[in-house]
């Protein structure tokens, strides 16, 4: 979650996934690029099939204006994403590198200083257990889900230049995306704020906020 040990060395791409994970995206987002330009193309002709109308019907004229920006943006964000998902990322590790000044203890996370002997150093051990499994798991499926959404990406933008002003598919892989990334940023001020708590408590309190 602070992106230290491994995470913090070049072997991971922005502390969100291995960078042998990130070179097969990179493939995959290059396939998807073509494919998007291709498609660009369609919707130019169709753009140019709509400014024969635009001489008859005033709506048309309308609509292809609307046409044009649209593809402007489009191949704005085909040429800028990777750009703008870097920026993304330096700004996630950013706010995580603030948070994490504000733990002096990494180890009060890992329960080494608890009494095994007790049932509630056991009980302890058993929640630092599922809290590590659950946030491994949940952080692998995060590289995967972002290496998915990255290499995606294209077919995502390109579905602007056909969708109507909603944009829903596009949004909703922004949102995704956005989400995903800023995930790390959450965690990080959530267990800040925890474990700042846990060191001023005993008992029954660190269990729940261990649990929490």
């Amino acid at each position: 979650i602070y992106n230290k040990g491994i995470r913090d060395t070049r072997n991971f791409y922005g502390g969100v996934m291995a960078n042998e994970w990130m070179e097969k995206t990179m493939i995959f987002h290059i396939i998807f690029q073509v494919i998007a330009w291709i498609i660009l193309v369609i919707a130019i002709l169709k753009i140019l099939f709509k400014k024969n109308l635009s001489t008859i019907n005033p709506s048309s004229r309308i609509s292809l204006m609307e046409g044009i920006k649209d593809l402007l943006l489009t191949g704005f964000m085909l040429i800028a994403f990777m750009l703008l998902i870097n920026v993304a990322l330096k700004i996630n590790e950013r706010i995580v590198s603030i948070f994490s000044t504000t733990i002096p203890d990494y180890a009060a996370f890992t329960g080494i200083n608890n009494d095994y002997q007790t049932f509630a150093g056991c009980l302890l051990q058993i929640y630092y257990l599922f809290i590590t499994i659950y946030l491994n798991f949940v952080y692998i499926i995060r590289g995967l889900m972002v290496a998915v959404l990255i290499a995606t990406a294209p077919f995502f933008i390109v579905s602007i230049a056909f969708e109507d002003k909603n944009k829903k598919l596009f949004n909703t892989w922004v949102k995704q995306i956005l989400s995903n990334i800023f995930l790390q940023s959450f965690h990080a001020f959530i267990l800040s704020f925890f474990l700042s708590i846990q060191m001023t408590t005993r008992g029954i309190e660190l269990a729940i906020i261990s649990f929490a």
